[in-house]
């Protein structure tokens, strides 16, 4: 987010034999350094479970969004978007799932304060990322609506093929949707306020 922060990563760089990036766009501000290269996520290389038929479902993966942003517009615009959008898939009876993949990023907590937002849980589940791959992968794979706050799950739904809709807390995430020419509707943290 600085100026400094480029010639402070190439400096750091230059010490190492090699460096792989895996986004493009830093790889093009460091790519005259020889031992730099470019590959995609290597989560990309997940193997898709078996599908099955468990009829229309969604996945939601939910973040910490305070750690990101002091922002309170933005925090409450991230709740009000992930409630609403929970009690419009359970008025027409379709079970939402939420997710965490980080526990020490605060994943846990932010679902937790969501379900709070919510009168009703019946339609929705909740699956805590604990060394258990073969399971997210599954629900992530068999999901027919993925609403990705994670960068990995953005990652694993973009590579199933699943319909996505990222939250793009970062750069990273942006910079990710770009490089893979990504064509599909996506929230910034600045636009979070205004899609309630």
């Amino acid at each position: 987010y600085s100026e400094s922060y480029w010639p402070m990563i190439r400096e750091e760089f230059m010490g190492f034999r090699h460096v792989c990036l895996r986004d493009y766009s830093s790889y093009r501000a460091l790519c005259d350094l020889p031992h730099i290269q470019y590959a995609p996520d290597v989560i990309f290389l997940a193997p898709q479970p078996e599908p099955t038929d468990q009829g229309e479902n969604v996945v939601i993966s939910v973040i910490d969004i305070a750690l990101r942003t002091k922002d309170r517009t933005i925090i409450d615009g991230y709740y009000q978007l992930l409630r609403d959008t929970i009690l419009e898939f359970n008025s027409r009876n379709i079970p939402v799932t939420l997710v965490s993949f980080c526990k020490v990023e605060g994943d846990e907590t932010a679902i937790a304060h969501l379900l709070s937002m919510l009168p009703d849980q019946s339609n929705i589940s909740v699956c805590l990322y604990d060394g258990n791959i073969p399971e997210v992968l599954t629900l992530l794979s068999n999901a027919t609506y993925i609403i990705a706050s994670r960068f990995h799950a953005m990652i694993l739904a973009l590579s199933f093929g699943n319909p996505t809709f990222p939250i793009s807390y970062n750069c990273k995430i942006k910079h990710y949707l770009e490089d893979v020419d990504f064509q599909g509707n996506y929230a910034t943290l600045s636009q979070l306020p205004d899609t309630t």
